[in-house]
């Protein structure tokens, strides 16, 4: 399994495929609209992404209400504190706020970091967020049907993508920022602040276009946050030691496993040692050292999530696949084979004839299938990860960990209730806690994060946070 995002014709040509409107894109409030024309023959008339669609930026995000009792931060502040609490966050594509397979406005709002920072009341923390000109950011996706399988149309309008090759987002220029997370950032990339000539050209052959997408989309993040004077060598590392934190919640490893899940080849994973570890453990012993207080995140096993059944082999026999390279021989799917959305998989269950796996010459490509052995080695990576690295990491500094391996399995159980009795749903697409493309969470599913936060703080450090009113808030996101 390698290391690279699936794109092109996986269900969204984006890293990670997030939220739509029902996670509060449909606020009720004043909108603006700068952009009217759309291409409508940038996309397919048939396959997953079906057509571009206008959608107004909204001007005022609905956000949850600011907690009324004034919150106890003794636990987490600096000893002789001169300085308004100092919170800055480093994670991936869940801490960003990424939703419908792109980065943009609100899903950056609605993001569990700046929940956290409304909750904690700062009014020091910054999200580099669009402008309002350029609220949809990256671009992302609604869902069209889902009748019997999901379609999705682009928003296109209002976008501050500058060119796509190299990926260049227009600068943000606001204050400093302290929501350091990013698409893509796994371990790896966290001390990275240069990207050769391969790493920001698009690659045109089919074959490496995925791989060559992720290399190709982080530096343009990364250097939309960089500070003027420091484009091109300041890492997320260097960002964050400018920034002096008190407290951080760091989010890191999520973006490397879903972005092999995403796109899986030969399996060959080991993440619990090397170059992980090293990199982890520098960030956490800097934090440790400078007297800063810290949450750290496990990840959940994500392949239990919606996106990766949403073409069942169970309901649709015969279909064949491959575990290695073209000449390796095709399969029958078994009942546990994991099929990646691609518009040659939607074909086949739709039953067109331009569908794949119908026959030994034509099987499903070992990139676009998890198999049983590689699931399962997947899953035993990500507990190797939880347990063996991060926890340990975490504990022997005296930090808190946010067990989101935990967290996620009860709530994929159908057994998660907020404290304020709100029914924590997963179903896809009609559940309110994943996006609609069935992958990172919705705006409520975001809070509910936040609030997994707030517990793990009041419990570690001693504070009185209060928590988010997710009953409330998922009232006031309905239209």
């Amino acid at each position: 399994m390698n290391n690279r995002y699936a794109t092109g014709t996986l269900a969204l040509p984006a890293l990670i495929a997030l939220t739509i409107l029902a996670s509060g894109c449909h606020d009720n409030l004043t909108s603006v609209d700068l952009t009217s024309s759309i291409n409508k023959d940038a996309v397919p008339s048939e396959g997953l992404v079906v057509g571009s669609v206008n959608r107004p930026v909204p001007v005022n995000v609905t956000l949850p209400d600011l907690p009324a009792i004034k919150p106890d931060l003794t636990g987490l502040e600096p000893i002789n504190r001169t300085h308004e609490l100092n919170y800055v966050a480093i994670g991936g594509s869940l801490s960003a706020g990424l939703r419908n397979g792109g980065l943009y406005r609100e899903g950056q709002l609605g993001a569990f970091p700046n929940l956290l920072a409304r909750q904690l009341g700062l009014a020091n923390f910054t999200t580099p967020l669009f402008d309002l000109d350029q609220g949809n950011g990256t671009g992302y996706y609604v869902l069209k049907s889902n009748a019997p399988y999901p379609q999705w149309q682009e928003v296109t309008n209002n976008k501050g993508v500058v060119r796509t090759d190299p990926f260049t987002l227009r600068p943000y220029t606001g204050n400093p920022v302290r929501n350091l997370s990013l698409p893509y950032l796994s371990p790896g990339e966290l001390y990275r602040n240069t990207f050769n000539v391969y790493e920001q050209k698009a690659i045109p052959t089919e074959n490496m276009k995925p791989y060559a997408d992720v290399l190709l989309k982080y530096p343009g993040y990364l250097q939309r946050i960089q500070p003027v004077g420091q484009a091109g060598t300041a890492s997320v590392w260097d960002l964050l030691i400018a920034q002096e934190a008190d407290f951080c919640t760091v989010e890191v490893g999520l973006d490397l496993f879903l972005g092999s899940a995403k796109q899986p080849g030969n399996l060959s994973i080991s993440l619990a040692d090397g170059l992980a570890t090293e990199q982890i453990t520098n960030l956490l012993n800097y934090l440790k050292n400078k007297g800063a207080r810290a949450v750290v995140f496990t990840v959940p096993q994500l392949l239990d999530w919606p996106y990766f059944h949403l073409y069942d082999p169970k309901k649709k026999a015969g279909i064949y696949v491959r575990d290695g390279n073209n000449t390796s021989e095709a399969f029958y799917a078994s009942s546990e084979t994991i099929l990646i959305p691609t518009d040659r998989i939607d074909a086949t269950f739709r039953n067109k004839f331009a569908g794949i796996g119908q026959n030994k010459q034509d099987a499903v490509p070992d990139e676009q299938v998890i198999t049983d052995k590689e699931s399962t080695a997947l899953r035993l990576s990500i507990a190797s990860y939880n347990n063996h690295l991060i926890k340990p990491l975490a504990v022997e500094r005296g930090f808190a960990v946010v067990d989101l391996e935990t967290v996620y399995a009860k709530i994929m159980s159908g057994q998660y209730v907020t404290d304020d009795g709100y029914n924590v749903d997963p179903a896809f697409p009609t559940g309110n806690f994943f996006s609609m493309d069935g992958l990172l969470p919705s705006a409520v599913g975001q809070a509910v994060l936040a609030n997994e936060v707030i517990k793990a703080i009041n419990s570690h450090y001693k504070t009185h946070i209060s928590l988010i009113n997710i009953t409330l808030y998922s009232q006031q996101l309905k239209p």
